[in-house]
């Protein structure tokens, strides 16, 4: 019984660690392919139920947050607030994202952009952060509630759209 047995188990451990490891495609290798600082949108008019499809997958990770959204004229007015210190693409939508309280938990807000994220991705669409903003200008222009603490560029990437298949031998999700 005791045959070699501790020889046999070294050389099953070294035949594992030789073998090539499959690299996992992951939730974030997902968001990175998909949705991470687009380059550029087309001239995709993003629809206001698109937005709301966004907003309902990060409602259901917390309420702690609310939405302003903008497309067509909106979206003008809203880009010509966030001026040239925004390096994001034209986009035909936008949403802004409050925070309810002062102090905002980041990791709360990092886990409502991936919802929101993964489900643009879903419907087609990408997304870019925006950055530079004056949020107490935003505030003031736009009658909000709370200050923003995140604006997010909407469209439908420029860039060739990368194709999704699953390995039903592994589960893993495999982007093209």
């Amino acid at each position: 019984m005791a045959d070699n047995y501790l020889e046999k188990k070294m050389e099953q451990h070294k035949a594992r660690v030789a073998a090539p490891v499959k690299a996992k495609g992951g939730v974030a290798h997902l968001l990175d392919k998909c949705s991470g600082q687009c380059a550029a949108f087309g001239d995709y008019e993003v629809r206001i139920d698109q937005l709301r499809r966004a907003v309902a997958a990060a409602a259901k990770v917390t309420a702690a947050f609310s939405f302003k959204l903008f497309v067509a004229d909106d979206a003008v007015a809203l880009r010509s607030c966030l001026g040239a210190a925004s390096c994001t693409p034209v986009a035909n939508g936008y949403i802004m994202v409050c925070a309810a309280t002062a102090p905002c938990d980041s990791f709360l807000l990092g886990r409502v952009v991936q919802a929101m994220f993964m489900q643009l991705a879903e419907i087609g669409l990408s997304a870019s952060l925006v950055s530079g903003f004056n949020p107490e200008e935003l505030v003031e222009k736009f009658s909000l509630p709370f200050a923003p603490v995140l604006v997010m560029a909407v469209g439908r990437s420029a860039e060739p759209s990368l194709g999704f298949e699953v390995d039903v031998e592994s589960d893993n999700l495999i982007i093209q």
